[in-house]
């Protein structure tokens, strides 16, 4: 049920040959039994992670100065 939902949309990524151990298959149109050693298999495209480059943590440049809050403990709104 889940294939035949799927049928016409669009997923990223490809189908492509994969070599693996050989296997006996028969072609259903003309019966002949051929051997393989290949399948088709999908892969997912996956977006290229950003490099990362040696920036700063936030924290390194940010200083407090606590004579910026208020010490009497009431709210006032600038």
């Amino acid at each position: 049920q889940t294939c035949i939902a799927l049928t016409g949309t669009e997923m990223q990524g490809s189908i492509i040959k994969e070599e693996c151990e050989p296997y006996e298959y028969i072609v259903k149109e003309t019966g002949e039994e051929i051997t393989l050693s290949h399948r088709w298999v999908y892969v997912q495209e996956t977006e290229p992670k950003p490099e990362v480059q040696n920036v700063p943590k936030a924290t390194e440049n940010f200083h407090t100065n606590v004579d910026t809050f208020s010490k009497n403990g009431a709210l006032a709104y600038a």
